[in-house]
């Protein structure tokens, strides 16, 4: 199987094998001519790997290899030279024509930095000096080292020949827009199988990853740049992450806020479905995705190139070395544009009663014959506070889920209705053990496990830290941890060499730059009372806080004291 290593970007007389190929005209679409070159230009880089050379020329060379190895260097090149009169030629003459409705032409256009244009030159150059930078910002933001798709080409042959295969390309994109039309080569994936576990015996004892050929990625990554700026207007203010201005914790907090009477007898009964989706991410139907776009009054043309790219797919799945062609279904089995992540981690609240169980059921029924998302019983629970207990069978029966007792798991993090203990924070301090046991016996030097801590281990704990203030024993159990890898390199305990209040210190002042855990705890809790100041409307949690909590008075009134209080001490 053939595969592109970026390090032969840095041969000599790599830009010149690129040219000899380049070259070469091939009748046919500017998608199916970029693919027949690419193709051609796989013995030669195959017959580069083979050759060895001058070992001292390879020695010298080996310091610039590393570079490739070691994080994605920063590429710095100005596309304004590699699209200069590039889509002049690439976008379609009439698209820039005055349209036979007058009502329709365009007679001046603003830029980004507000200078206005009247004259249709101006005007064109506009337009074409937007479309040089998304389609310019979607080829260099891929990074280099991401696996290649069937074609084993990565990102980094594409940006390194860039001057010599940056036209072709752009007018493979642009030939896509224009027909809508995906090649077979261009829209195929390779599903590379990752183990879940030490030693895996069971198909599902694997985690497929789809590796995608990077003139798709290109394409993707540019509907993604159109669509983002609508995001917040198309998604529920109840779907807090991935969207600017919103927070994964939103959901997390007002979850607790929820729960907080369920363990009370003296509360109306209550009761939550946290519902599981069976595979949700893999199983959206097609038919249902197209109306959900159009539902949104997204043109006609864009709901073709979304449908172009989510129906065409063609997957090979690698295993022991050889590519397995695999047989597709009317389903979404990569979709790189929508995130459903959070769709089977439901929260559904109502009144403890039949008739609103029931009410539920029947919806997520129909919801399920729609899209092709169906609930998972057997990981699906029905949650009931202590005053539904007289209710609590027939409501189980009508459902037909598990029951379940706080605290769950939700988003990753425990859902509890007071406040956080030692015995909740396990999982969190479990997840930290097994990732250091995995790492015992590598041979890490010191300041690899310096990045490790902060890269890894600390970012377990942030997450953590941006909901809950964590109890100081769960803090001082982490530092214990981390301490202890960051001296042996292993979980046993050992004696430390500095103080971890000088580990924590910035390393202009001697340090490591390490975070110190409570510092960062109480920093992240304050955030959220200063988002209550702010009143941030586009946080659910906040509006929750603003009407049920302080029942819309300022927070600093004095008939709201109390409850002030309250925050700024979970603050």
């Amino acid at each position: 199987m053939f595969r592109f290593d970026n390090y032969i970007a840095l041969s000599p007389g790599f830009i010149a094998s690129v040219q000899g190929i380049w070259r070469h005209h091939i009748v046919g679409t500017p998608m199916y001519s970029v693919t027949r070159k690419l193709k051609a230009l796989k013995p030669i880089f195959r017959q580069q790997r083979k050759m060895k050379g001058d070992l001292s020329a390879n020695v010298k060379l080996a310091g610039e290899f590393l570079e490739v190895f070691l994080p994605p260097r920063k590429i710095v090149m100005t596309l304004a030279v590699a699209f200069g009169a590039l889509l002049q030629t690439c976008v379609p003459k009439g698209c820039l024509r005055s349209n036979r409705r007058a009502n329709k032409r365009i007679f001046q256009i603003s830029d980004e930095a507000g200078n206005t244009f009247m004259e249709p030159n101006e005007i064109s150059n506009v337009f074409v000096a937007y479309y040089q930078r998304l389609l310019g910002g979607a080829v260099f933001d891929i990074e280099e080292d991401r696996a290649p798709g069937p074609d084993g080409y990565s990102s980094g042959f594409f940006k390194a020949a860039w001057p010599v295969v940056g036209e072709e390309i752009t007018a493979a994109v642009m030939d896509f827009l224009l027909r809508s039309s995906l090649l077979k080569q261009v829209n195929a994936t390779l599903i590379t199988l990752i183990p879940k576990v030490s030693a895996p015996s069971l198909v599902a004892d694997f985690r497929p990853i789809s590796c995608c050929n990077v003139i798709y990625k290109i394409i993707t990554k540019i509907l993604v740049i159109r669509i983002r700026g609508i995001l917040d207007k198309l998604i529920s203010p109840s779907q807090t992450a991935f969207v600017p201005g919103r927070s994964i914790s939103d959901n997390v907090l007002l979850a607790q806020e929820l729960f907080s009477g369920y363990k009370q007898c003296r509360l109306p009964p209550r009761c939550a479905l946290k519902v599981d989706l069976r595979k949700a991410y893999d199983t959206v139907e097609w038919d249902f995705l197209m109306a959900t776009l159009q539902l949104f009054g997204f043109p006609s043309t864009f709901n073709r190139w979304i449908e172009e790219c989510v129906t065409s797919p063609h997957f090979s799945l690698y295993l022991n070395g050889e590519m397995v062609v695999l047989h597709t279904t009317g389903r979404c089995k990569e979709l790189g544009l929508f995130q459903l992540s959070f769709a089977d981690d439901l929260i559904l609240l109502c009144k403890a009663e039949v008739r609103s169980v029931d009410l539920f059921r029947r919806g997520l029924e129909l919801f399920a014959s729609l899209s092709g998302l169906h609930t998972n019983p057997q990981k699906s629970h029905l949650i009931l506070s202590k005053a539904a207990n007289g209710v609590r069978t027939s409501l189980l029966e009508t459902l037909g889920f598990q029951e379940g007792r706080l605290p769950l798991r939700y988003l990753g993090l425990p859902l509890i209705a007071s406040r956080l203990t030692m015995l909740d924070c396990q999982p969190l301090l479990q997840k930290i053990d097994a990732r250091i046991r995995g790492w015992d016996g590598v041979g890490l030097s010191f300041a690899g496990r310096v990045q490790l801590i902060k890269s890894v281990l600390l970012a377990f704990e942030v997450y953590w830290a941006m909901a809950f203030l964590l109890p100081k024993g769960v803090i001082k159990e982490i530092v214990k941890r981390i301490r202890t890898f960051l001296w042996k390199g292993n979980s046993s305990s050992g004696y430390p060499k500095v103080a971890w209040e000088s580990v924590c210190k910035p390393i202009e002042e001697g340090g490591q730059g390490m975070r110190d855990i409570l510092a960062l705890n109480r920093a992240l809790m304050s955030r959220h009372l200063w988002s209550i100041i702010k009143h941030e409307k586009e946080s659910i949690w906040v509006e929750w806080i603003t009407h049920y909590r302080l029942r819309d008075a300022s927070i600093w009134d004095g008939k709201c004291k109390e409850r002030s209080l309250e925050l700024a001490e979970d603050a």
